[in-house]
Formats: structure tokens, sequence, C-alpha cells
């Protein structure tokens, strides 16, 4: 049995993933003129989950896209190249 502790935990995981999928596709539809309540919507929850996380504005939220976005581009560079990058092998 998990805790109420964990459980929330999770939820909170899982609706932070849900709220990231969520941006990336209405603001692949509506661009930078994309309403906080469409994402939302989109990810299955309220406006207030959203402002409750870590993004307190809509600016936060498409700099964290952003992070993840340089992220994945730098991993796959990094697997990709035949030379050491950073000090990795």
């Amino acid at each position: 049995m998990t805790s109420s502790r964990s459980w929330r935990s999770e939820e909170v995981a899982r609706n932070d993933r849900a709220l990231l999928r969520a941006a990336r596709e209405v603001l692949a539809v509506d661009g930078v003129h994309a309403s906080v309540a469409s994402i939302a919507a989109r990810a299955g929850v309220g406006v207030g989950s959203l402002y409750r996380r870590r993004y307190r504005t809509k600016q936060e939220l498409f700099q964290r896209l952003c992070l993840i976005a340089l992220r994945e581009y730098l991993d796959a560079a990094t697997e990709a190249w035949p030379w050491t990058i950073h000090g990795k092998a």
C-alpha cells in the first residue's frame, strides 16, 4: 500500500509530464499565443495545477520546454558524436 505522500508525489509527477506534453502540443498549433487555459485543458488539469507546480508564468513554462528540448538535442549529439564531449568518451 502506498502512502498518501507517495501517491501525491506520483500524481504531481504525472501532472507535470502531462502539462509539459500538452504545452508542446498546444504550442505547435497556437505558437506563442497559446493560452495557459488551453494547455491545462489539454493536460486534463486545472489552470491552478499549472501555476502550483513550478511554472508561475507562461514564460517560465516555455523556458522549461526550451531547456528540455536543448537537453534532448545535446543528448542526441553526444550519442552521435565520435569524439569526446565535456570529458565523456
